[in-house]
């Protein structure tokens, strides 16, 4: 081979490597880009998640203040049906009519 035809491989070889080279470069930039739209995606929908989070802890706390409270009224009435009870009791035994 002469030194002419070396030297036009050589060149080719160099631009095909270099066109290897930028075509290469131009992926990693796309898959650079997607990786950093996906990173944020993931960052919304965690924060999302934490909101919903303490969404469910401060509904789950009300939750509890509403059981107690109607477990005090239900405490209540059958205390005050428990009464009524009893007075229509001793009415009865006493031959009283009730009111």
């Amino acid at each position: 081979m002469a030194d002419d035809e070396v030297k036009s491989l050589l060149l080719q070889v160099l631009r095909t490597v270099e066109e290897i080279k930028t075509e290469h470069g131009r992926h990693l930039a796309e898959h650079g880009r997607y990786l950093a739209e996906h990173g944020q995606h993931l960052a919304e929908h965690g924060q999302h998640l934490a909101n919903h989070g303490q969404r469910l802890t401060a509904i789950e706390a009300e939750q509890r203040q509403i059981k107690s409270m109607i477990g005090g009224l239900v405490v209540k009435e059958v205390a005050r049906l428990d009464g009524r009870i009893d007075q229509l009791a001793q009415d009865t035994a006493l031959g009283r009519r009730s009111a």
